[in-house]
């Protein structure tokens, strides 16, 4: 139960703790610390299957009934990201819409924060083509609220805001990429890939500010320039870079073009397609909005 599947199996723990009211020590008691079975739920850590199987038994689940529960998860989130990625290269928005108001209505049913989240990656992308925002406020509310309520930023909920920076308000975006920053020293001892997770957040809710409320951007933008970025983390530095030329773009440096398009080549060029198609939907936008362009 390693990398991305332990965060299934955490998380579905977790849920079945949940719905029978039991807390972590009631669980853990006897058998293994509340940091332990912690840090298990959060998806930082494994759990042999023979001990798995007796904290479940203090739940009245068996061990396949719980494996049966994380397969069908995972299954089905593997699906959902699967269907939204193909449907966004193929720039079919009306697919994305259906996918977004699916999703939408099992929240609606369930109240399951998953639901939430799914319909909010489907709307983010929809907004990369199309602009609009789909949810309606009191949703956006919904998801900042279970955002702004994280105390620690673990890499699902920076996974989470880097997919879904683009629909949020723009304040609350950028309050969000603050607490971010504070959480870094913590988010870095998690090892490098919950650190490349903040940075793909933080660059995501910059990318949402330069298209949305430029004077915010300037926040995040010093926000961004702060950060030290090993040069094994290649792609970061170009996406950062490029972001940052894109922002002095839009206040009014023409020079910026050219070097922008060289980026988005030397991206293609590195097996960085997908990157290099978003930043080009970033510039894309930029041209779209009303108002004066640099020419």
């Amino acid at each position: 139960m390693k990398g991305g599947g332990a965060r299934v199996y955490g998380t579905i723990f977790k849920q079945i703790r949940l719905d029978h009211h039991l807390t972590q020590r009631e669980v853990a008691a006897g058998l293994v610390s509340g940091a332990a079975l912690s840090r298990f739920e959060r998806g930082q850590a494994d759990l042999p299957l023979g001990l798995l199987s007796q904290l479940l038994r203090r739940m009245g689940v068996t061990l396949p009934e719980y494996i049966a529960m994380t397969d069908q998860s995972a299954s089905a989130q593997t699906q959902f990201a699967a269907q939204l990625d193909q449907r966004y290269r193929a720039r079919d928005a009306p697919a994305l819409a259906a996918l977004c108001q699916r999703a939408l209505h099992d929240y609606h049913v369930t109240h399951e924060a998953r639901d939430l989240v799914r319909a909010a990656f489907a709307a983010s992308h929809y907004f990369d083509l199309t602009g609009q925002v789909l949810l309606k406020p009191g949703d956006v509310a919904a998801l900042v609220d279970k955002l702004a309520a994280a105390t620690h930023w673990y890499l699902p909920a920076l996974q989470t805001v880097a997919n879904v920076a683009t629909i949020l308000p723009p304040t609350r975006a950028l309050a969000i990429a603050k607490l971010i920053v504070a959480d870094l020293p913590a988010i870095h001892a998690l090892g490098r890939g919950s650190f490349e997770g903040a940075v793909d957040a933080l660059l995501s809710v910059h990318r949402a500010l330069i298209i949305r409320e430029l004077p915010l951007a300037a926040v995040s933008e010093n926000l961004l320039q702060a950060l030290s970025l090993p040069p094994t983390m290649l792609t970061l530095r170009l996406r950062r870079r490029f972001l940052s030329l894109l922002f002095s773009y839009v206040q009014g440096d023409a020079q910026a073009v050219a070097r922008l398009e060289q980026l988005l080549e030397l991206l293609r060029r590195t097996d960085n397609a997908a990157v290099a198609d978003e930043l080009a939907i970033a510039f894309t936008h930029i041209h779209r909005r009303p108002g004066p362009k640099v020419t």
